[in-house]
C-alpha cells in the first residue's frame, strides 16, 4: 500500500523531533516547558504546551500551531460558507479540483467508512460532513509544524479534547469522566501518550429531546437512530484524524466489535465506557493506561 501524505508527513516530524532531541541533549540549556491557551478557536478552546530551550522558539511554534489551524480552517470548515469544503459541497456532481488536504481528508473519510462497514460515514447527514475527521487532521497538522520548529523538543496541542503529542517525552493524558456533572471533574482515567493522538467521542454533554426523552446527538448511519449504549468511546493512534474518526465509530458499535477492530489496528487503543459505567478496553490501551475508575451507575 502506497503511503498517505498524512503518514508520510507525520514519519516526517517524528524522525525530526528524534533527531532534535538527540541535538537537544548535547547542546546548552535544557528544555523548558511553556503552555499557551486560547478560547474560539475552532468553536472551542486551545492548549498548546511546548517544551522548547527557550521562550522564542515556543513561541515560534505557537505561531506555526496557530497559522496552521487558520489555514485548514479555512480549507475544511463545514461551518463557513466560504471555506474549500464549502464550496466544493456546493458544487453538485460538477468536477472540481480541490487541495491536497482536502483531498487527503476526503479520501480517508470514505476509508473508514469502508473500514468500520459504515459505523463512521461522513454522508450520513442530508450532504456531506466532516466534522468528525477535519478537527482531528487538523489538530494532528498544526502539531506537527509546531514540532518542526527548531529548538523544540515536546509538543502537545489539545482542542476541545482532540489531543495530538510529538517529542521524546511521554504525556500522561486524561480521559473526563462522562458522567460527571462538571467539566473539570477528576478524569475517569489517564493515558500515556508519546508521539500519538488522544480522541474522545460520545454524547454525554450534548443531545436533544425525542419523544419526551434526553438521546444521543450521535446517530448510527446504518440505521439512522440515535445510539445510546456508550457513554464516551476514548481512541489513541498515531494521529489525532485517525483518533477522531474511530472515536465516533466507536460511540455506534457493539463494545465487542470495537474491540476487534482496534486490535486489528496497529497502535490503536481504545477504552469505552457503557451508559451503564462499564468499562471496556483493549490490550493496547492497557499497556498505556496510567489508571482505570471502575464506575457506579445508578
Amino acid at each position: 500500500m502506497n503511503e498517505t501524505r498524512t503518514e508520510a508527513i507525520m514519519q516526517r516530524f517524528t524522525s525530526n523531533i528524534a533527531r532534535k532531541f538527540r541535538a537537544l541533549r548535547q547542546g546548552a540549556g535544557a528544555p523548558r516547558a511553556f503552555i499557551f491557551s486560547y478560547d474560539h478557536v475552532l468553536g472551542t478552546s486551545l492548549e498548546l504546551q511546548v517544551r522548547a530551550r527557550s521562550k522564542r522558539s515556543a513561541k515560534h511554534a505557537e505561531a506555526e500551531v496557530l497559522i496552521e489551524i487558520d489555514r485548514l480552517e479555512n480549507i475544511l470548515s463545514g461551518w463557513s460558507t466560504n471555506s474549500e469544503f464549502a464550496r466544493w459541497r456546493s458544487s453538485q456532481r460538477e468536477e472540481v479540483q480541490v487541495s491536497p488536504d482536502l483531498a487527503e481528508v476526503l479520501r480517508r473519510a470514505e476509508e473508514w467508512r469502508a473500514i468500520t462497514g459504515g459505523a463512521f460515514d461522513p454522508a450520513l447527514r442530508s450532504g456531506i460532513s466532516l466534522d468528525a475527521i477535519a478537527k482531528g487532521y487538523i489538530v494532528a497538522m498544526a502539531a506537527a509544524l509546531g514540532a518542526e520548529v527548531d529548538g523544540v523538543s515536546d509538543i502537545l496541542l489539545n482542542i476541545g479534547g482532540d489531543v495530538q503529542h510529538f517529542g521524546a517525552l511521554p504525556m500522561v493524558i486524561g480521559v473526563a469522566d462522562p458522567f460527571a456533572p462538571a467539566e473539570n471533574a477528576p478524569p475517569i482515567g489517564a493515558v500515556r501518550l508519546e508521539n500519538a493522538a488522544l480522541a474522545t467521542s460520545g454524547g454525554y454533554r450534548r443531545g436533544f429531546m425525542m419523544n419526551g426523552r434526553q438521546v444521543s446527538h450521535i446517530v448510527d448511519p446504518r440505521t439512522g437512530e440515535p445510539v445510546d449504549h456508550i457513554a464516551s468511546a476514548s481512541v489513541f493512534a498515531s494521529d489525532c484524524a485517525t483518533a477522531d474518526a474511530l472515536s465516533t465509530a466507536f460511540s455506534v458499535m457493539q463494545p465487542a466489535e470495537s474491540i476487534a477492530l482496534a486490535d486489528s489496528l496497529p497502535g490503536v487503543g481504545c477504552m469505552l465506557v457503557g451508559n451503564d459505567g462499564t468499562i471496556t478496553t483493549n490490550s493496547a490501551w492497557m499497556d498505556r493506561a496510567v489508571y482505570t475508575h471502575q464506575l457506579r451507575v445508578a
